[in-house]
């Protein structure tokens, strides 16, 4: 097992010294090696990397955080973690999303995770068995009442926030910020 482990490393190095960057879920794959386990395994099972709809995969690859609030209670959106191809959260993090495709919009995002947002006098939201409509804002990068159909980009920060204290919430998570890992300067490379 030391030997697979140090392998694996020296594969990562030589190919990260190479201006070469592994698919993020390898290499998430080969920072988790367990003992016992006698391979590496893509940490996307059943998710395969084709083009879907009007979305190319492969075009960008950027990152951006989300976190969905109803009520005082976060959702976790786990369960729906690779149900597309060109934008799915990071693997077992809720609240980091990873677009694989130029145009995903905050709206395919949200569809890809069975949540519909309506907004205007209030705000309404269909996700995890909840509907439900009330005070809230979708916040983006320091806007409120932000429209759900922008691109998503490198850094966005979108909470969705339904509740009679959204207010307090909202600056509860205003402070959150996508860990330095998701930066761009983090990686080197073209990412498959």
């Amino acid at each position: 097992m030391k030997n697979l482990l140090t392998a694996s490393i020296l594969v990562l190095s030589v190919l990260g010294g190479a201006g070469l960057a592994l698919n993020d879920d390898l290499r998430a794959s080969a920072s988790n090696i367990v003992p016992g386990q006698d391979n590496l395994e893509d940490n996307h099972s059943g998710h395969s990397h084709e083009n879907s709809g009007d979305f190319e995969f492969g075009t960008t690859h950027e990152h951006a955080l989300f976190y969905m609030v109803v009520n005082g209670s976060e959702l976790s959106f786990l369960d729906k973690q690779l149900e597309e191809d060109y934008v799915h959260l990071e693997n077992n993090n809720s609240n980091i999303v990873h677009k694989h495709a130029t145009g995903v919009t905050w709206k395919d995002f949200l569809t890809s995770i069975d949540v519909t947002v309506s907004q205007g006098e209030k705000l309404c939201v269909n996700a995890k068995n909840i509907s439900q409509c009330g005070n809230g804002t979708v916040w983006l990068n320091g806007e409120r009442s932000a429209s759900i159909e922008a691109e998503i980009s490198q850094g966005d920060r979108m909470f969705i926030i339904l509740g009679d204290s959204f207010n307090q919430t909202l600056s509860d998570y205003y402070s959150e910020q996508l860990p330095r890992a998701y930066s761009p300067e983090a990686s080197r490379g073209r990412r498959l």
